[in-house]
């Protein structure tokens, strides 16, 4: 794609979320798939499948009754139709709100993301805050994710609103390395990649209680990595492509 087709993919992903964030019923949401759907917005979790949700030939024609959601709080699987003004309709409406702006959310990283996951660095950021920050809400606000580019992310630490940066780097042989400042959950946070040094100690999430020092050479597009002398450990967890 150019980049004229990729803001136009990237735009209708954004706004097809937007739609689904708003849809008030099954049958509203039911729509919304089969729209999004005609118009490229497609994944296989979210196409016909025999044994799957979708027990459909082509989702463009599919019926209500094709639709087999539940197994959730207890609830058995049925299809939609027999959800519709049930009780326990808007339990199922939000199993299916979330199913599908999930996939459409994933559809939309792989435009500018260079196959980076952008939801499991959100969530390997979380799990790093101490538990009395209770952080909740962590979101990169750039709109591309790529290796050496610093981004910012959002969070809320006890309800109140913060930012900070992260970084992915890699070191041969082609290990992803995330890395974050170790007080990012008290706000610590630098304007551009060429200031990356007044940070003192950045978190590899990739590693436990491994922590970094980082210098952004100018005049090169490289970045140096080194250990601030805290015990590293060598069991590296999951890599961040998908």
């Amino acid at each position: 794609m150019n980049e004229k087709e990729k803001q136009q993919r990237y735009d209708l992903c954004t706004r097809y979320l937007s739609e689904i964030s708003k849809a008030d019923s099954l049958m509203g949401l039911f729509d919304l798939h089969k729209q999004m759907w005609a118009e490229g917005i497609r994944h296989a979790n979210i196409g016909p499948n025999e044994f799957g949700i979708f027990r459909t030939d082509d989702i463009p024609t599919m019926k209500p009754s094709e639709v087999f959601l539940g197994n959730v709080y207890g609830l058995w699987t049925a299809p939609m139709n027999e959800w519709i003004g049930t009780k326990d309709e808007h339990i199922i409406r939000e199993q299916y709100r979330n199913h599908l702006s999930s996939n459409v959310e994933w559809l939309r990283s792989l435009v500018y993301d260079n196959g980076l996951d952008r939801a499991k660095i959100e969530r390997t950021i979380a799990a790093d805050a101490p538990e009395w920050a209770k952080v909740t809400d962590v979101k990169i606000i750039d709109k591309e994710i790529k290796v050496d580019k610093l981004l910012e992310f959002t969070y809320k630490s006890n309800g109140t609103e913060g930012r900070s940066n992260a970084l992915v780097v890699t070191i041969p042989p082609k290990t992803d390395l995330l890395l974050v400042p170790k007080n990012w959950h008290r706000g610590e946070h630098v304007g551009n990649i060429y200031k990356v040094d007044r940070i003192g100690q950045w978190r590899d999430l990739g590693y436990k209680d491994r922590v970094v020092s980082l210098k952004k050479d100018l005049f090169s597009k490289g970045i140096t990595i080194k250990p601030v002398g805290e015990e590293q450990s060598s069991k590296q967890k999951n890599g961040l492509k998908r």
